[in-house]
Formats: C-alpha cells, sequence, structure tokens
C-alpha cells in the first residue's frame, strides 16, 4: 500500500465486502457517487483519465453495473446509446452486455453501429462472424471498415488458438492426440480457414 490517493479509494473500495455490515455500509454510503449513472453523465465531460479511474472503482462497488448498462443501451436517445457504449467500453463490460449489443447492430444511428461492431470485435464474440459479411456489403464506409477491423480481430484470435494448440501438441503428443481425436493437423488446418 502507497498511501496514495488511487490506492486509498480502491482499499475503501474493498471495504464494500468487508468483513462487517457497519464497514459496508460506510463503504457504499462514502462511494455512493461511484456509479454507473454518474459515470454515464460525466463520460463526454470528464477527461479520459477521470473516467478510466472512476471505472475502476465502479467495477468493484457496482456489481449490477450490466443490468444498468443493459438499460441504457436501448434508451431511445442515440447519444445516451453512445455514452452506454462508452460506458461499457470503460467497464470492460461488453461481454456482460452481448446480447443487447448483437441486437444494436441494426440502430438507425451510424455512429451507434460502428462503435456496436468495435466493441463485439474487441472481445472476438463469435456470434457475430456470421454477420461480418453483410455487415462487409454495407453502403456505409464507416460500417465496412468496422467490419473490416472485426474480422482482422477475430482471424488473429483463431490463429493464437491454433498456434496454441499446436504448441500443445508438440509438446503432448499423446494428450493432444486423446483430446483432438487423433487428427489434430487436419482440424488444425480446418480451423484457419473458417474466417
Amino acid at each position: 500500500n502507497d498511501g496514495s490517493l488511487g490506492s486509498l479509494l480502491r482499499e475503501v473500495a474493498s471495504w464494500v465486502d468487508g468483513p462487517t455490515s457497519v464497514l459496508r455500509a460506510a463503504a457504499k454510503k462514502y462511494l455512493e457517487q461511484f456509479s454507473v449513472a454518474t459515470l454515464l453523465s460525466q463520460v463526454r465531460v470528464w477527461p479520459a483519465q477521470m473516467c478510466c479511474a472512476m471505472a475502476e472503482i465502479v467495477r468493484i462497488v457496482e456489481p449490477e453495473a450490466a443490468e444498468v448498462l443493459a438499460k441504457h443501451l436501448q434508451n431511445p436517445s442515440p447519444r445516451r446509446r453512445l455514452n452506454a457504449l462508452q460506458v461499457t467500453k470503460l467497464l470492460d463490460a461488453a461481454n456482460d452486455v452481448s446480447d443487447v449489443l448483437l441486437l444494436m447492430l441494426d440502430d438507425p444511428r451510424l455512429s451507434v453501429r460502428v462503435c456496436v461492431i468495435d466493441l463485439l470485435g474487441s472481445i472476438r464474440y463469435e456470434p457475430l462472424q456470421p454477420m461480418l459479411p453483410k455487415l462487409l456489403d454495407d453502403t456505409s464506409t464507416d460500417i465496412q471498415d468496422a467490419a473490416r477491423r472485426a474480422l482482422r480481430r477475430l482471424k488473429r484470435e483463431r490463429q493464437a488458438a491454433i498456434a496454441r494448440m499446436r504448441r500443445e501438441a508438440s509438446t503432448h503428443p499423446a494428450a493432444s492426440r486423446e483430446t483432438t481425436g487423433e487428427s489434430s493437423g487436419s482440424e488444425l488446418s480446418a480451423m484457419g480457414t473458417d474466417l
């Protein structure tokens, strides 16, 4: 513990799950402004560093953040949806709201759709893969570019998985034959051509 403000705030945040109800209640009261709602209202106002620091605390003190985000991602206001997308990224919560994000691929606002594709691509969300051909043929070059970025990320992830399997197969040949069903070479090459 270095005594910096950040480490002290993280220590207080850890008390939210503290050993006594008095300590838990005091920590929650002290940190009540560290919320998804506050972050949503300030994400376009505060500097990025402050938003990142706030998000780190919010991840600790607001366990229901994904539920709050899901509601805001469906807000009728495009600006609020964009804010919610930015907060989703800050909180590293794209996996937690991926079903809602997937539905947002049909959002009427171009900037929302681009942000959603980038978020889903950043988490290498496999259900996005079958949608990529349609997105790559979209009339908007912004959508096409976002789809290309997502495709590259998915390909890199797939290539990394293949490399891991090959390394494992070369270091543990007997175990890899058991887990891959004796055909590790052909399965690995087939995996590489899916994308």
